[in-house]
């Protein structure tokens, strides 16, 4: 059985990244945002190790620490405090912790120094149950728990399979790349990958606007930042969204208002990224530029959205003539109609007898379903999850995951 770690940290984003790194590596991650809750959690739970926030309201970390140390079945477990301020060590320590850690820290470091806590902790011998049953919408449950979809093997999600970035890309405005990046991003995260979705249409921004949610500042804010300063803001840019997903917005600049980010700056925010996240789903929209080429560059496949409409059609072609100057990305770039065939009465065959390749899925468009769920900011997978549609996206980001 897995290693079981609380962590608890009033700050939300940075508990998500701490949570999303840890499963990554394998152990078994019950979070709180709240010291009180998280006492409760502990008694209950009995976790193998415990990352403890200093400063946090109510009840600071250095209090906890201490009830933790008085406490006779946790008395002896393993406590890694961490704060900003390198000064606080000593308080820490004399507090009953075992290691301290200066924030913002690597991940790799973070994971090293458990790992040599653990060293002297006598493996899980089984399911404690009841852990299932505490910590309310902060437990992230095992991925083989999460109900709906059939969810990938366990050596498949601690892979490199599921640790990739997809570029999703329309050949034209208006083919869907935005609608197919959130839907693939929300059925891998249903799936039990961990998983991002990132807005890098850096003019229209418009995945905030499909899933009403709103972030100050988002990705916009890199073009601020010196590129190696960008890890001490990247948890300020994520947004939790569902369970194993959250989201990277960019604010519209359709008038310029926002400083555009250099590609430098996103490599190095992907970088971050596929750092403490395994599937990583970037809307390019239909731009064309050095961030485009960047991330492009970065993709381990890529996803071109088009319409059963003449241009978009020969947009595509252009689009993967292109694209062959990316000799990582042979047989790598699979390309999605959204829409029936029928509609311009040209064949599936033609379509791919053209464009000079098969086509990867073909996704039905249901009017009244699709403009309900963007009228709802739902991802339409999660309206309607037993669809034609679901169905297919099942099937494609299987094919991503997998291929």
């Amino acid at each position: 059985m897995p290693y079981k770690i609380l962590t608890v940290d009033d700050h939300q984003p940075t508990l998500d990244i701490v949570m999303l790194t840890l499963q990554q590596h394998g152990f078994e991650v019950i979070g709180s945002s709240s010291p009180v809750e998280a006492l409760s959690i502990a008694e209950k739970s009995l976790p193998n190790l415990i990352l403890l926030d200093m400063n946090m309201p109510i009840l600071s970390g250095l209090e906890v620490c201490r009830r933790i140390r008085a406490h006779a079945q946790l008395a002896n477990t393993p406590v890694i405090m961490f704060s900003a301020e390198a000064a606080e060590k000593i308080k820490c320590f004399e507090a009953g912790a075992d290691d301290f850690i200066v924030k913002p820290t690597a991940p790799d470091e973070l994971v090293s120094r458990i790992e040599a806590l653990l060293e002297g902790v006598d493996e899980p011998e089984g399911e404690d149950e009841s852990a299932q049953e505490i910590g309310g919408s902060f437990y992230i449950q095992p991925a083989e728990m999460i109900g709906g979809d059939a969810k990938l093997d366990e050596e498949a999600r601690r892979s490199d399979q599921c640790r990739q970035i997809i570029a999703v890309l329309g050949a034209r405005g208006g083919c869907g790349s935005t609608t197919t990046a959130i839907n693939l991003a929300v059925t891998a995260s249903k799936q039990g990958c961990l998983t991002t979705l990132m807005d890098l249409d850096l003019v229209q921004g418009h995945i905030g606007m499909y899933l009403k949610a709103k972030k100050s500042g988002a990705i916009n804010a890199i073009a601020d930042l010196p590129v190696n300063n960008i890890h001490t803001q990247l948890t300020e840019l994520m947004m939790p969204y569902m369970e194993n997903l959250r989201l990277m917005l960019t604010n519209p600049n359709l008038c310029g208002q926002f400083r555009m980010p250099t590609a430098e700056q996103i490599a190095s925010t992907l970088e971050l990224v596929q750092m403490a996240n395994s599937f990583t789903v970037v809307d390019l929209g239909r731009q064309s530029t050095e961030v485009t080429n960047e991330v492009i560059g970065l993709a381990r496949k890529v996803v071109i959205c088009i319409q059963p409409e003449r241009i978009a059609i020969s947009s595509c072609k252009e689009l993967l003539r292109d694209l062959r100057r990316f000799p990582h990305l042979q047989s790598a770039v699979h390309v999605v109609l959204l829409g029936s065939p029928d509609q311009m009465n040209l064949p599936t065959s033609a379509i791919e007898q053209f464009i000079g390749q098969r086509l990867a899925a073909v996704i039905p468009y249901k009017q009244v379903e699709m403009v309900q769920a963007v009228n709802r900011g739902a991802p339409y997978v999660r309206q309607f999850p037993h669809s034609e549609i679901a169905d297919v996206y099942r099937d494609l980001t299987n094919i991503l995951v997998t291929v």
